[in-house]
Order: C-alpha cells, then sequence, then structure tokens
C-alpha cells in the first residue's frame, strides 16, 4: 500500500508539471518576434534619419547658395579672369595629326593601344616608348602625349542612315567598329615653325602597330587565304585555257558530240554542259579572270595599317587651352569663394561662443 500510495503521488505531481508547461507563456518566440520587430525599426529610423540630415543638408545649401548668390558669381568670374590671366602666361599648345586607317585593329582596341602610348608620355617613360616605337629615346622627348579618336564616330553614323531607334545600339556599333582614326600628338616645340622629325615619329608609329600580335595573327590569316584563292583560281584558269583549245579544234572537225570525247565535263549548271552550250565555257572562264583580278587587287592593297594622311606640319592649339584655363578658373574661384564664406561662419560662431564663456565667468 505504501509502495501504491507513493506512485499516485508521483503521477499526481508529473501530471501539474506538465499543465504548468503548458500554461506558462511562450517566452522565447516572443523574445526573438520582440528582437525582430526592434531591428526593423531601428533600420527605419536610422533611414528616416539620414534621409532627414540629407534633405537638411540641400535646405542648408539651397539656403546658403541664394543668400550669398552675388558673391559666389563674382568668384566665379574673378577666378575666371585669373583663368584666363593664367593661360596668357603659359606656353601655347601645338600638336600635329595623324590619320590612320585599321582594318584589323577596331573602335576601342585601337583606341586603348593609342592611350597606352600616351601614359608612356605623361609617365615620362620615353625608355619603353622608344622600345615600343623603335625610335631613339633623344628623338622623342618632343612629344608630350598622344590621343586618338573615331573618324566614323556615332554622331556620323547617325546623320547617314538617319537613325531614330535604338541609338545605343549604334553608338556601340561606331565605338566598337570603326576602321579610321586621327591620332593626336601633343608636341613641345617653340612655334608652328618648328621642324620636329615628324618621318620618323610616322614609321614608329606604323612599326608599332605592325608589330602587335593580334593585327599579325589576323593579317597573315587573310594573307594566306587571298594566297590560296589565288592559286586555286591560276589553277582553274589553266585548266580553261586547255579545254578552250581543245574545243576550238572539236569545232573545226565538227567533231564535238559528246562530253566523252572531250575527256572532261565541266558544267556549269543542272542543265548546262559544254555539248549543248559549248560557248559557256569561255563566260566560265572571265568569270574566273574577274575574281582573279580582284584577288590580286586585294593583295596589292592588303596591309596591316594604312597612313591615309600622314603628318603634315605642327599646328597651334590655344582654343582648348584657353577653354580649360578659364572653366577651371571659375570653378576654383567659387570653390574658394565658399570656403571664405564658411570660414567666416565658424569664426563667427567661435566668436559668440567665446563670449558666452567670458560671461558666465
Amino acid at each position: 500500500m505504501v509502495i501504491l500510495r507513493h506512485s499516485e503521488l508521483n503521477q499526481k505531481h508529473q501530471h501539474k508539471g506538465m499543465e504548468e508547461n503548458k500554461n506558462k507563456p511562450a517566452s522565447d518566440e516572443i523574445d526573438i518576434r520582440e528582437f525582430l520587430l526592434s531591428i526593423r525599426d531601428g533600420i527605419a529610423k536610422f533611414l528616416n534619419w539620414i534621409f532627414k540630415t540629407f534633405l537638411m543638408l540641400l535646405i542648408f545649401l539651397r539656403n546658403f547658395v541664394v543668400a550669398r548668390f552675388k558673391f559666389l558669381m563674382l568668384g566665379g568670374i574673378v577666378g575666371g579672369l585669373l583663368g584666363f590671366g593664367f593661360y596668357s602666361l603659359q606656353s601655347p599648345s601645338y600638336e600635329t595629326g595623324i590619320t590612320i586607317r585599321s582594318t584589323y585593329l577596331r573602335g576601342l582596341y585601337f583606341n586603348a593601344e593609342v592611350e597606352k602610348l600616351n601614359e608612356y608620355c605623361k609617365n615620362k617613360s620615353y625608355d619603353l616608348l622608344s622600345a615600343e616605337l623603335n625610335i631613339p629615346e633623344e628623338s622623342l622627348d618632343f612629344i608630350k602625349g598622344f590621343e586618338s579618336k573615331n573618324v566614323n564616330n556615332y554622331y556620323n553614323i547617325y546623320s547617314f542612315y538617319t537613325a531614330t531607334e535604338n541609338l545605343d545600339s549604334v553608338k556601340l556599333a561606331a565605338e566598337l567598329g570603326s576602321n579610321l582614326f586621327v591620332i593626336t600628338a601633343e608636341v613641345n616645340v617653340e612655334s608652328e615653325d618648328a621642324t620636329p622629325n615628324l618621318t620618323e615619329l610616322e614609321k614608329g608609329l606604323v612599326h608599332y602597330f605592325e608589330n602587335n600580335v593580334y593585327i599579325n595573327r589576323l593579317y597573315n590569316t587573310e594573307l594566306t587565304r587571298l594566297q590560296s584563292r589565288k592559286k586555286k583560281l591560276e589553277s582553274e584558269l589553266a585548266n580553261l585555257d586547255s579545254l578552250k583549245t581543245i574545243i576550238k579544234e572539236k569545232l573545226k572537225k565538227n567533231e564535238l558530240t559528246s562530253a566523252a570525247s572531250l575527256e572532261i565535263s565541266v558544267r556549269e549548271n543542272k542543265n548546262d554542259d559544254i555539248v549543248s552550250n559549248p560557248l559557256s565555257i569561255f563566260d566560265q572562264d572571265y568569270k574566273f579572270f574577274q575574281e582573279l583580278q580582284q584577288v590580286n587587287t586585294e593583295l596589292a592593297l592588303l596591309e596591316k595599317v594604312q597612313v591615309v594622311n600622314g603628318f603634315n606640319g605642327v599646328k597651334l592649339n590655344r582654343r582648348a587651352f584657353l577653354i580649360k584655363s578659364v572653366v577651371y578658373g571659375g570653378f576654383y574661384g567659387g570653390v574658394v569663394t565658399i570656403a571664405i564664406f564658411l570660414l567666416l561662419a565658424v569664426n563667427h560662431y567661435l566668436t559668440n561662443e567665446e563670449k558666452k564663456m567670458a560671461a558666465e565667468k
């Protein structure tokens, strides 16, 4: 009886514990939910604070510019005048240009190769530039930089095709597919009458592109194709010449009765052969001859790069330098004016704080 009584007490105790667990709130789940909600509220408050701060900054800048617009304009004008004065004191910029046609290296890829030469000039790495152009280093001191521009640019293509749709595609095609370029070299000379060795520079640029690995691979592939086509056409024409001689003899003797009598069968199409139309062989011979002439023309004109118009003297480029100087001067003038007003505002604030501290003492 004692053992049974003890078992009943244990069962009642376990049942009571289970009821207490059921009635106990899910504090862990509530805590996680509250934690996630607090994170969401914190992010929302932070983003709201950033937005309000940015808005207050814009309002402050607007009020600052509106209240001091005349002074900012005056600062810009003064800066522009100083830029013009700086331009007047500087030595003028001289440049020369060359037009190159590149069949294999086009668009942005060609311009990237020219930009590499420009970086050598800007970094004064004339030893690397000399190695690329195969020109003595002392002959390159007068070069200050290079710039390449597409002749067939976006605006030319747009006006030519009068396109009204897909302008981005037209622009991209112009940048990637252009094969005509103007390379401008900025030179350091005393006047337009100066005569730097531009012929050597032109040869150096041609050497630079002719030794480009990518250009060489495409050029050699095209050269092999044309040479193979020429050899094939010459062989075909030789065979046709022999055949024409045989046909002439057979026609004279009236022996052209079947293709077997020629020991050769040349068929232009399914319904026409030499027997039914012996003169067709002469038409085919002329077609092959015209194609051979075209291949010979392409071989004669085949070049890795072509100089369309070489360097032809030095010219003064004052306009670009003038605009650059005036715009930069006006910008810096406005920045200096803003900085002065900010310094005055900071000084005014510090003065007031100093007076408050003195009054409290």
